[in-house]
């Protein structure tokens, strides 16, 4: 179905949409031809994705860094982190919801840490499952940690993980568009950009 045919679908079953996500050249033409019926919409988010390759590039001494599973006990760090990386996302997201999701994958035992020991350096899980894949998430190394390569064990762990559990690959969403990637340097494919586009004035 065509973006005309499924606008006309679309205001035939009395849609009321809030906004759209997909991917960038097809949202932008969906939202402008929507936009004919005197909505205005803008671009809430733009993110790369990324999916897991089939050899990692990350040969980094993992000595003493293992990937845990995260618990109770451990949830005022993690809500702290949750919100730390609700405040650098680009642009920057609902600190509120943000705590609430690291709380339901705590919850749902799909939250890790990476950890030396009994120290945890940082942060991530697993989120929505599409058939055969799975979505890493909410990945996040404090500022005192970064630039040691955490970052790059961290995923390529998460990976490992996946495969693990029986995932064929990995999907990482990154709204940090500009410059070197760590999911690029540990050899991920990149997917494409998608747009997330809000609607105002609905009604």
């Amino acid at each position: 179905m065509g973006v005309e045919q499924l606008k006309k679908y679309g205001k035939a079953k009395k849609w009321k949409l809030s906004g759209i996500t997909g991917p960038k050249e097809e949202a932008l033409k969906f939202a402008s031809t929507w936009e004919e019926e005197s909505i205005t919409s803008r671009i809430s988010k733009r993110f790369t994705i990324f999916e897991s390759g089939g050899l990692l590039n990350c040969s980094l001494p993992k000595e003493g860094l293992n990937l845990v599973k995260a618990t109770e006990m451990e949830w005022p760090r993690i809500r702290l982190w949750a919100g730390e990386f609700a405040n650098e996302s680009n642009p920057p997201l609902d600190q509120l919801a943000t705590i609430s999701m690291a709380k339901l994958m705590l919850k749902q035992k799909n939250l890790y840490l990476l950890k030396n020991g009994d120290q945890s350096l940082g942060m991530a899980g697993f989120g929505r499952r599409t058939g055969k894949k799975v979505v890493i998430n909410m990945v996040f190394i404090p500022p005192e940690f970064r630039r040691r390569k955490y970052g790059s064990v961290l995923v390529s762990l998460m990976i490992q993980e996946g495969k693990k559990q029986g995932f064929s690959s990995s999907l990482i969403f990154s709204d940090h568009l500009q410059g070197a990637n760590l999911y690029n340097s540990l050899g991920c494919i990149n997917r494409g950009e998608f747009d997330e586009i809000k609607f105002e004035n609905l009604f």
